[in-house]
């Protein structure tokens, strides 16, 4: 085998090891440890919590949980993979110290939130 060709193949076999491994690497990480973020969703009561808010009275506007007052929250996959469903992963994320990370409304100058009117 002449040297041209040598290193053409050990190349060749270096670039395709490492593409292997790469995906090896990745599907380990986010197909069998979950390793990446979901964020959801849940029903939030603005009389007792600080909510986000949507105008939802035109269905175009919404999304298909139709949530006017929500929470939101990030989880990992493998904590919302143990949720049987959002309610589920709501009570879970709704626990102090639970796995979830909030994202509080207010935070930053686009978000809208729920304005409790008192009379």
């Amino acid at each position: 085998m002449s040297s041209q060709k040598f290193r053409s193949y050990f190349i060749n076999t270096l670039f395709l090891s490492g593409f292997f491994v790469a995906t090896v690497a990745s599907f380990v990480r986010y197909y069998n440890l979950k390793e990446f973020l979901v964020h959801i969703e849940v029903p939030c009561d603005p009389l007792v919590e600080k909510c986000f808010y949507r105008d939802c009275e035109n269905s175009l506007d919404c999304p298909p949980n139709g949530l006017s007052n929500y929470r939101q929250f990030y989880l990992t996959g493998a904590v919302f993979a143990s949720c049987n469903d959002i309610d589920g992963c709501s009570e879970v994320c709704k626990q102090s110290g639970g796995p979830c990370t909030e994202i509080v409304c207010g935070e930053t100058n686009d978000d809208v939130c729920a304005e409790v009117k008192e009379n």
